[in-house]
C-alpha cells in the first residue's frame, strides 16, 4: 500500500534525475509541453527541480509540471538544436487570381520582413500551393524566426499577415470568401488587373505625385505608360544614371542601395503603390541611388513626354508637386537634425522654389503656359 501510494513521488525523482543526466532540455530552453488532459503549455525553463520542473510562459505565469508526466508526454524543444525555427501561415486566394502573381505579392511581403529584429534573414522565406478548396487556393508560407530574441511566435505571426494583408491590398488582390452573389448582368471585376487602364488610373491617384490630376490626366499618362518585368535581384537603374522617367511598383519588392566610397548601402525599400525616380522625370537629374528588385516586381515606367503635356494643360501642378517634393526630402533629411519646426519650413519653402525653377526649365512648361501663371514663374531666380 506505501510502494502503490509512494509510485508517483518516486516517478517524479527518478525521471528527474533521468532529466538532468541526460539534458534533452536544460534551463533557459522554450519547450512545448503536452500535460494530457490539461492541455498544452508552452513556455521557458526556469527551474529543474527533483520532483517537478517549472516554466514561466509568455504571459509571464508559472506552470508546475511533475516530472513524471515530463516523462511520459510528448515534449517539443523549441530552442535546440539551433536557435531559429520555422513556423508557417496560410492564405487562400480565389482561383481567378493567377498563382504566379500571388506567389510574386506573397514573396515580396515575407522579403519585407527581413529587417524585422526576430526574424532569422539567413534562411530565405517559402511561398508554395498548400492545397485548393471550394474557396480557391490556399498558399502556404513558411519563414523562419529565433523564437523570444526577441520576438515571440504570436507578434511574427501577427506581422506576417500584417504584411501579406498590405501586399495583397496594395495589389488590389482580395482573400477568398463564401460567395452567394446572383448577377443577372456582366460579372463585375473582383480583383485588381494591373493590365486594365481603369485600376490603373485608380491605383496612381492614390500616390503623392499623381494625387492631384483629375481622372482624365492620370489616364493620359496611363496610356503612355510601359510594363516592364524585373526579374529577382536584376537592377532598374544604376546609381550616377541619366532619366527622364519616373516608375510606380505593382506588385513586388524593390530595394535602394547608395555607393559611398565604393561601397554600397541598402538605405530603403520600395513597396507595392509607391513611386520612384519623381526627382529625374521632373528635374532631369541624374538617379541618386541603385535600385534592384529584392524580388521578382512589376513596374510601370512614365515618362518626360506624358508628365509634361499634363502639366502645360495644368500649369499649377507644377507648384504643388514641388511642395510635395520639396517637403518630402526635406523632411527625411532633418529627421535627426536639431531644426526647429518653424526653420525646418523655410528650408522647405525654399527648396520647393528651386524645385519649381528646375521643373519649369527642364519641362520647358513656360513655353506654352498661360500669361498670368508665367508672370508668376518669372518671379522665381533661374
Amino acid at each position: 500500500v506505501l510502494g502503490f501510494g509512494l509510485r508517483d513521488l518516486f516517478a517524479d525523482v527518478f525521471t528527474g534525475l533521468a532529466i538532468n543526466m541526460d539534458r534533452s532540455f536544460v534551463i533557459g530552453d522554450w519547450v512545448q509541453v503536452n500535460e494530457g488532459g490539461a492541455g498544452m503549455s508552452v513556455g521557458k525553463i526556469n527551474e529543474i527541480g527533483w520532483r517537478c520542473t517549472s516554466l514561466t510562459t509568455e504571459e509571464q505565469t508559472n506552470v508546475v509540471i511533475p516530472n513524471g508526466l515530463l516523462g511520459t508526454e510528448h515534449i517539443v524543444n523549441i530552442t535546440r538544436p539551433m536557435l531559429s525555427t520555422r513556423y508557417e501561415a496560410s492564405v487562400t486566394v480565389e482561383f481567378s487570381v493567377s498563382p504566379d502573381r500571388v506567389k510574386r505579392v506573397l514573396m515580396a511581403a515575407l522579403r519585407s520582413l527581413d529587417t524585422v529584429p526576430g526574424f532569422d534573414t539567413e534562411k530565405p522565406p517559402v511561398v508554395l500551393i498548400h492545397d485548393t478548396s471550394e474557396l480557391g487556393i490556399e498558399y502556404l508560407l513558411r519563414y523562419w524566426i529565433l523564437p523570444w530574441n526577441p520576438i515571440s511566435p504570436t507578434s511574427a505571426n501577427d506581422r506576417v499577415y500584417g504584411r501579406v494583408l498590405a501586399h495583397l491590398r496594395a495589389a488590389g488582390i482580395g482573400l477568398a470568401y463564401p460567395k452567394t452573389d446572383i448577377y443577372t448582368a456582366r460579372m463585375p471585376a473582383r480583383q485588381f488587373d494591373s493590365h486594365r487602364k481603369e485600376d490603373l488610373v485608380e491605383l496612381l491617384a492614390q500616390t503623392d505625385v499623381f494625387k492631384l490630376l483629375d481622372a482624365h490626366s492620370i489616364a493620359s499618362i496611363v496610356d503612355a505608360m510601359e510594363r516592364q518585368h524585373i526579374p529577382e535581384n536584376q537592377v532598374l537603374f544604376h546609381q550616377g544614371d541619366k532619366g527622364k522617367s519616373l516608375f510606380v511598383l505593382i506588385e513586388g519588392l524593390l530595394e535602394i542601395d547608395v555607393e559611398s566610397d565604393g561601397h554600397a548601402e541598402c538605405v530603403g525599400r520600395i513597396h507595392p503603390g509607391q513611386c520612384l525616380g519623381e526627382m529625374s522625370l521632373l528635374t532631369g537629374e541624374r538617379r541618386s541611388a541603385t535600385v534592384r528588385a529584392a524580388s521578382e516586381s512589376i513596374v510601370y515606367e512614365v515618362g518626360k513626354k506624358s508628365i509634361t503635356l499634363v502639366m502645360q494643360q495644368q500649369p499649377a501642378l507644377a507648384e504643388a508637386l514641388s511642395n510635395i517634393l520639396a517637403e518630402r526630402q526635406i523632411s527625411t533629411a532633418m529627421s535627426l537634425s536639431e531644426l526647429d519646426p518653424a526653420q525646418q519650413k523655410r528650408e522647405i519653402a525654399n527648396f520647393a522654389q528651386q524645385l519649381f525653377t528646375r521643373m519649369r526649365d527642364f519641362l520647358e512648361l513656360y513655353l506654352s503656359a498661360p500669361k498670368a501663371q508665367w508672370k508668376r514663374w518669372q518671379a522665381y531666380p533661374r
